[in-house]
């Protein structure tokens, strides 16, 4: 029987039983370890200017034993400085594509320059997490051979539904984030939005997740 896969989880407490979870690190805030076999850690958009010493937090990046790169990205919505959001990001991109790591994306109201910047690396593999966007931006990102995270708020409106019910199955992942909502209850939603049976569901999921970390 296939494992519920929670890809992206700020809550770093050891698996469930049936479940695999990614737990999530923000450098410069969080400690540098995680309780869970697999964590991503990165500086997020929010954090950029807060860090007391990004030249330190990013070398981290180099020596810590984490499965992707993230969350990073870029945020319109926050008062971090844009330009130094950009800088961060680019640097720790170029660390994922140095060590072949996949990068779990941050990305509100900066798709356009999110995806022009992640051009410019070669990387293993993206996600874009918390997916709330249109049926275009889920098509355009699928197109570039992007992964795309869908979470709690993912299923909030009309339009983020379109977008999920186009969503081929060979590109998507689930998240709890930094919600209290169990990851089965995710998948339970997913499964009857695309009309299939939650074991079928959790099969490919699970096939999505050996690929991306190469088990």
């Amino acid at each position: 029987m296939s494992n519920f896969v929670d890809i992206h989880t700020h809550h770093t407490s050891p698996d469930e039983n049936n479940v695999i979870s990614v737990g999530n690190i923000r450098l410069g805030i969080d400690s540098p370890t995680a309780e869970a076999p697999l964590y991503s850690a990165g500086i997020h958009p929010w954090d950029v200017n807060s860090v007391s010493d990004c030249e330190s937090t990013i070398s981290q990046l180099n020596l810590i034993d984490c499965a992707a790169i993230g969350e990073i990205g870029l945020d319109k919505c926050t008062s971090s400085p844009w330009d130094k959001q950009i800088e961060i990001f680019e640097r720790q991109l170029a660390i994922a594509q140095d060590r072949q790591l996949p990068v779990i994306i941050h990305c509100v109201r900066a798709w356009s320059e999110v995806c022009s910047i992640l051009s410019r690396h070669n990387l293993r593999a993206v996600i874009f997490h918390g997916f709330r966007g249109s049926l275009a931006q889920a098509q355009a990102l699928v197109k570039l051979g992007y992964y795309i995270s869908f979470g709690p708020k993912s299923f909030a409106t009309p339009k983020h539904i379109e977008a999920f019910r186009w969503c081929p199955l060979d590109r998507i992942f689930f998240e709890s984030d930094d919600t209290a909502m169990a990851i089965t209850t995710v998948y339970e939603t997913a499964a009857t939005i695309k009309s299939i049976e939650i074991d079928k569901l959790k099969d490919i999921i699970e096939a999505n997740f050996k690929q991306l970390f190469q088990i």
